[in-house]
């Protein structure tokens, strides 16, 4: 399943990431290869999802878009302009554009300071006026009572911890917001809540999103395009529509074969993964699925699969992508009232 390849990226993106690798050093001669040649864009207004296993190097690819996470190689554009690599008072400078919302709501804020003043410390530092006024405004954008305003994290729920994550970050008017598994600590009613407005933000203010989750129901819910991941590496990328009724990566068939939905209605993939997941400190030669793959050939085990169109907006790196007479179209959507149907 290793991707490669550039033919998919779009010129007028905002965010444009072109062949980014990360990797970590775990000890002394020994490197975990959490992200090789990641490709992808994101427009203006657009929500790109992105799914793997726990492990795909999901979470080190948003570090490294944030430039917190060092790369080994690649360049992360922003707005047509190259942030990777920049000083630390560059970005300082720069840092207003991007924006990210953590996991764990309430280990993302400081205990000891008031909501209000959570919330402000972006707003002061920009210099923009009327604080106060900002403040009231943004908690409301996001369901908040200004109220909660003198309240300390321990006083509050953690959805509304993770509202408050939001706020803060988009008090500062940024152009991409990154949300890394910004739902998983939360209960799934609670869950709803939250991706009910993170869509209403989006279209609102028409904010590019970065939206990093393991559980397909909800970036079906809200994505625009879905990118796959696997071993650090791209297998697919598709509308959720295209991805979930025309899967043609055999990682993606399964993983979308093993959800509920599927499994109800008596759904067995065809393609399901043997053998165990491969360690990122020495990843298979040639497409890095192939060790599970029960399609793969000698040609699998020896070249690497590059990025192909299949479709409209449909990208899969696969040499042998499973047929799409072979697809069942019976994976989740969105629920009739607008949630995200996460228990499909």
């Amino acid at each position: 399943m290793a991707g490669s390849g550039r033919e998919h990226l779009r010129g007028d993106a905002v965010l444009r990431v072109e062949g980014l690798d990360v990797r970590h050093k775990i000890r002394r001669g020994v490197t975990l290869q959490a992200v090789s040649d990641l490709s992808f864009d994101i427009a203006r207004g657009e929500t790109l999802g992105v799914v793997g296993e726990s492990g795909c190097g999901k979470s080190s690819a948003a570090m490294a878009v944030m430039q917190l996470a060092k790369r080994a190689s690649g360049s992360v554009h922003l707005g047509g302009e190259e942030i990777s690599g920049r000083s630390a008072g560059w970005m300082r400078r720069h840092r207003r554009d991007m924006q990210l919302v953590f996991q764990a709501p309430r280990a993302s804020l400081n205990p000891r300071r008031r909501v209000g003043e959570t919330i402000a410390e972006g707003i002061r530092i920009w210099g923009q006026p009327d604080v106060d006024g900002r403040v009231e405004a943004v908690m409301r954008s996001v369901g908040l009572d200004p109220a909660l305003r003198d309240r300390f994290p321990e006083e509050l729920s953690g959805g509304q911890c993770q509202r408050v994550s939001i706020a803060r970050a988009l008090a500062v008017e940024p152009r991409l917001l990154v949300c890394d598994e910004p739902v998983s600590a939360l209960d799934v009613s609670v869950q709803a809540q939250v991706l009910n407005l993170l869509k209403r933000l989006r279209r609102e203010l028409d904010l590019s999103m970065m939206f990093i989750s393991h559980d397909l129901g909800v970036v079906n819910f809200l994505s625009d395009r879905i990118l796959v991941l696997y071993l650090g590496k791209t297998c697919e990328l598709a509308p959720p529509s295209t991805l979930f009724a025309e899967p043609r990566h055999p990682y993606t068939h399964t993983l979308i074969s093993a959800l509920p939905a599927a499994a109800a209605r008596g759904i067995v993939s065809k393609v399901a993964p043997r053998s165990e997941v491969p360690s990122l400190i020495s990843p298979p030669a040639g497409c890095r699925f192939n060790t599970r793959c029960l399609l793969a050939t000698d040609r699998c085990r020896e070249e690497e699969p590059r990025l192909r169109n299949v479709g409209p907006d449909h990208w899969v790196a696969c040499h042998h992508p499973v047929s799409s007479e072979a697809v069942t179209p019976t994976w989740p959507r969105a629920s009739p009232d607008g949630g995200p149907g996460v228990t499909v």
